[in-house]
């Protein structure tokens, strides 16, 4: 109950709100949404499928979804490749849109008024490309909140620059599960926002974030020795490294766990340059690897018509941007995607990291075999 009284504090939800849920149900994440709605008097409804959801929101029209990072990055990569197939003229109207809408967005973050000038043209950018991109997820979403892993800030620039801001939030199952999240009005974007009502936040020497408050559980039921292994003088270890900014907003670096560690002794986290990977058109889904080894690889899953030379010019050039101890040095392709039947991904779709390495064990053994 603190839990959900708190984070309705952070949304402007009212009985005229209509919801539409495709999570699971068992997922802390979409329960504590679906407790919220209830409580606040708005209409929730189920989708068919989670191949139907796109079916699903042009009938109910929500003004409000909650998702997981995948969602949005798997929309991200259409809207972008039918922007890329379109006319020079219509892709540079796009262009003109999102960058009038991305400046307009840095007033509706921080809950400002746009100057006129400003105003007219997010008016007519609205009036001549964003509503229809509007349209096609209802025509109505006020806002989208992301849960349940790290979201790109690229997609998250990208969502708030048409129009449809995303509130990223934070927390974990024993967390009840809500820590943090920003707010309409009060968006950071890279962070997972401040911390709800109630919920004190501090980080470990190693970077840990540490969480206190009365959301957080009593202990695993009948497992007293893993109790005590994530209870520290009141405080849960979540671990997740990150670190708070001077105004309060949590940034996610990484799961202390997924950290990779090479034989080198450098520390690479895996989830930036996989987020970075999966933004790719070429690429429909990416793992890195490499602790314990001499360089970090990747396992990829490409796209339809993706060939091997191509994947290799993009990681090349993604290479640029990272550090000489993160660049991928060797990549494989995979023939399948991840799916959550054979048992890679979460039912919220985070990859299961030590299921990919088990099941591709004999491909990984054989990158590093030179």
């Amino acid at each position: 109950m603190s839990n959900l009284l708190s984070s309705g504090k952070s949304f402007d939800v009212t009985p005229k709100d209509q919801i539409l849920s495709f999570l699971p149900l068992s997922h802390s994440f979409e329960r504590i949404f679906d407790y919220l709605f209830f409580w606040w008097g708005a209409s929730t409804a189920y989708a068919e499928d989670v191949d139907k959801v796109a079916e699903n929101m042009l009938e109910v029209r929500p003004t409000i979804m909650a998702a997981v990072p995948r969602f949005y990055e798997k929309v991200y990569s259409k809207i972008r490749k039918s922007v890329a197939d379109q006319k020079p003229w219509k892709r540079g109207l796009f262009e003109w849109a999102r960058a009038v809408g991305a400046s307009a967005g840095e007033f509706f973050r921080r809950g400002a008024k746009l100057p006129f000038g400003l105003g007219f043209r997010y008016w007519l950018a609205r009036l001549l490309v964003l509503n229809r991109l509007h349209a096609r997820v209802g025509g109505r979403i006020r806002f989208f909140v992301s849960g349940g892993g790290a979201l790109s800030r690229e997609v998250a620039e990208f969502f708030h620059s048409i129009g449809l801001p995303i509130l990223e939030g934070y927390g974990l199952t024993e967390t009840s599960p809500v820590l943090t999240v920003n707010r309409l009005g009060g968006t950071k974007l890279g962070t997972v926002g401040p911390p709800i009502g109630g919920v004190e936040l501090k980080i470990a020497p190693d970077g840990e974030i540490l969480a206190r408050g009365p959301n957080i559980m009593k202990g695993y039921y009948n497992r007293p020795d893993e109790t005590a292994l994530v209870m520290q003088d009141g405080w849960f270890m979540t671990g997740d490294i990150g670190e708070i900014d001077p105004e309060g907003y949590l940034k996610i670096t990484d799961r202390k766990k997924d950290l990779l560690k090479t034989s080198g002794g450098k520390y690479i986290a895996p989830g930036p340059v996989e987020g970075k990977l999966k933004l790719n058109p070429r690429i429909l889904n990416a793992i890195v690897i490499g602790d314990r080894r001499k360089f970090p690889a990747a396992l990829i899953v490409p796209a339809r018509g993706a060939t091997k030379e191509e994947i290799a010019k993009d990681i090349a050039l993604l290479n640029e941007s990272l550090a000489h101890h993160e660049q991928i040095k060797r990549f494989e392709l995979l023939d399948a995607d991840f799916t959550i039947e054979g048992g890679e991904l979460t039912p919220t779709m985070k990859v299961r990291r030590r299921v990919v390495e088990a099941k591709y064990k004999t491909l990984i053994e054989s990158i590093y075999a030179e």
